[in-house]
């Protein structure tokens, strides 16, 4: 190499160096310092799959309602066991309950078994038993909330059946819902 270009390469080397260490000893910058939080999941289920068992009632037990309406003969508390790292707070969790709606009655759970006994299932909360679940849609939350705090919490559930057609008749009734918790 000649004797002018490592001239040349050393005299740009110099004055990018100089001009970085001017720039950082500027008072004509600022530092930002940023800092944030991501939130993992704090509860999980413990047992997430069961089946709940109804006892069988007459036909003539669902005649006595409206549609739409559930009755309590059969009927089955249940709970969902949550282990959750600390106290659930409102602006951070939601639980929801997903399933298939009756066409004619959005509260009640369709029936999947096959048989067209103009019966469905109804979830209710323990908190509140006489107000279904709307189903699709968040739970509300003073139905769990103070319930879920550090380390394993069970949140109880009712299911009913619930009449879903003008006739009632004997056949089976089966229906999913999934439970779902979601962070805000």
């Amino acid at each position: 190499m000649n004797k002018f270009t490592l001239t040349t390469m050393a005299s740009i080397l110099v004055m990018t160096s100089a001009g970085s260490l001017a720039y950082a000893d500027s008072d004509n910058t600022a530092v930002v310092h940023f800092t944030g939080k991501v939130t993992a999941p704090t509860c999980e289920f413990t047992s997430p799959n069961q089946t709940v068992q109804l006892d069988a009632v007459q036909s003539s037990d669902l005649d006595k309602v409206a549609m739409g309406s559930a009755i309590s003969t059969g009927q089955k508390n249940f709970s969902l066991n949550l282990a959750c790292e600390a106290k659930a707070e409102a602006g951070h969790i939601a639980i929801t309950v997903d399933g298939t709606a009756d066409s004619s009655q959005p509260a009640v759970l369709a029936n999947s078994s096959g048989s067209e006994s103009g019966t469905g299932l109804e979830l209710f909360s323990e908190q509140d038993q006489n107000t279904p679940l709307a189903l699709n849609k968040e739970l509300p939350q003073n139905d769990y909330l103070d319930r879920l705090n550090e380390g394993d919490d069970n949140i109880g559930f009712i299911v009913k059946y619930a009449r879903d057609r003008k006739d009632v008749t004997g056949g089976d009734v089966s229906a999913d819902a999934t439970f779902v918790v979601s962070y805000k």
